[in-house]
């Protein structure tokens, strides 16, 4: 019971809007865990054509993905990578006329 209770409530955090922004991500996992929420944001803002929120939301999860680099080089970098790959086309393809961060 205890196992589903950490689950259900685990489950309802990670749905809650800025949850990841609440509190600072400690682990690499952590902070994978908070750009990839903040990628999905950007994605869910980009189809509903909220262009300046997508762009701040994948310039966050940017970031936050260089952190783990930066600090957790050896966490699972193939998974980094391609997360990174996938917001530097998303950048470049809502700001055509800039290079994306």
């Amino acid at each position: 019971m205890k196992t589903l209770s950490s689950c259900v409530v685990a489950t309802l955090m990670m749905g809650c809007p800025g949850f990841a922004l609440e509190s600072e991500p400690k682990t690499p996992t952590d902070i994978f865990l908070a750009a990839y929420l903040s990628y999905q944001k950007g994605e869910q803002a980009e189809a509903k054509g909220q262009v300046k929120e997508a762009i701040l939301k994948y310039e966050g999860a940017s970031e936050l993905l260089k952190r783990v680099q930066e600090k957790h080089p050896d966490w699972n970098p193939a998974i980094v990578e391609f997360r990174v790959v996938r917001i530097t086309k998303a950048l470049k393809r809502l700001t055509p006329d800039q290079e994306a961060k």
